[in-house]
């Protein structure tokens, strides 16, 4: 009977958690997605030529040892207002394990008198975990 137990046990499988790999340089509009999380970026990320980083909300991006996410040269639009948060932690778990969150955040968004978004960054709740720096 015990055989028979084992052998049915063994015969489902145990689904896995997706995860989407990223890294390198972003040159268009980008949208992180909440199904396609979590992702790990074991290369740095860089967002460049005005191109837009879109997070959603609740997406976890775990970055390896040495990387981060730099928009200086493009739209970081990290919101997780309305929804959970976004996560941007270090894939060893270890405090320091990755550099963080390289962004133009002095410049404002841009809205109109109604409150409807037309651009530049937003970075709200957002939580940055074990990296070196934050923003």
């Amino acid at each position: 009977m015990a055989a028979i137990w084992v052998s049915i046990v063994l015969g489902f499988s145990i689904p896995t958690l997706a995860q989407t790999v990223i890294g390198g340089v972003i040159d268009q509009d980008t949208v992180w997605t909440l199904t396609e999380s979590p992702y790990i970026a074991t290369e740095t990320v860089e967002v460049i030529d005005g191109a837009v980083l879109t997070i959603e909300p609740g997406v976890e991006v775990a970055f390896e040892a040495g990387t981060s996410l730099n928009a200086e040269l493009g739209v970081l639009i990290a919101d997780g207002q309305g929804g959970d948060p976004i996560v941007l932690r270090s894939a060893s778990g270890e405090i320091g394990g990755w550099h963080g969150v390289f962004t133009s955040l002095d410049e404002p968004a841009i809205t109109t008198a109604e409150g409807e978004y037309v651009g530049g960054p937003i970075f709200r709740n957002v939580r940055i975990i074990e990296a070196d720096i934050a923003v």
